[in-house]
């Protein structure tokens, strides 16, 4: 099964005084049903294992990367988490590099 990936080059975006939490943005993949699919973690979640939120539309999950498992899903059918997970194992190595870039200035 091909999957046309479209993943942006992280920027590591300025880094907030105060206490919010924003979205980092890490590209986004198409499926093979054609969905788009962001992939993203947020600023304040440097205290928790690598992981990585996916979205689209009023769809949600969350995947572990190290190693690659669902943490937890909503609203995504079992066919388009099994494309969605390949795309994590695929670009876990991606994934996981993005996440210590970000957080190991504030370790």
């Amino acid at each position: 099964m091909a999957f046309r990936l479209g993943f942006m080059t992280a920027v590591r975006p300025k880094r907030l005084t105060h206490w919010t939490s924003h979205a980092v943005d890490l590209g986004s993949a198409q499926s093979a049903q054609g969905q788009g699919e962001s992939f993203l973690f947020f600023s304040m979640e440097g205290r928790e294992p690598p992981h990585i939120h996916v979205a689209h539309a009023e769809r949600y999950a969350k995947f572990w990367l190290d190693p690659v498992g669902v943490a937890d899903a909503r609203g995504f059918r079992a066919n388009e988490m099994t494309d969605i997970r390949k795309i994590v194992v695929e670009n876990a190595q991606f994934f996981l590099e993005r996440w210590y870039e970000y957080f190991d200035g504030e370790n």
